[in-house]
């Protein structure tokens, strides 16, 4: 596959700010999980986790996303993040949500930035 063009700055500092915003959102209204799920939102985590240009981008995505796994009343949810990214990336991630993306390979920064995954 050919390799993505960075966004530009603003659109990475706009994606590392709706990651943390959301995660806030968890945090203080469990209802806000649900609609998080329904809209698409672990692919767009996934997705901005991938973001290699951008490293805060990256540890707000991921550190929502665990946030997210861990409040989601759907027992299904860690599964299936498991099995999009694959049973090592996935321990380290849950391990250590916070800094996964210093220990990230460039193959799987592009299997996240490129992936697709229905919940």
């Amino acid at each position: 596959t050919t390799e993505r063009q960075p966004l530009p700055l603003p659109l990475s500092l706009q994606q590392a700010s709706a990651a943390k915003l959301l995660r806030l959102l968890i945090m203080n209204h469990s209802d806000v999980t649900a609609g998080v799920l329904q809209q698409n939102g672990v692919e767009s985590l996934l997705n901005a986790m991938g973001n290699i240009h951008y490293s805060d981008c990256q540890k707000q995505a991921s550190i929502c996303l665990n946030l997210l796994i861990e409040s989601s009343k759907d027992e299904t949810l860690s599964e299936k993040v498991r099995s999009t990214v694959g049973s090592d990336f996935y321990k380290e991630f849950r391990r250590d949500p916070e800094y996964v993306y210093t220990k990230m390979t460039s193959i799987q920064a592009q299997l996240l930035r490129n992936v697709q995954i229905t919940v």
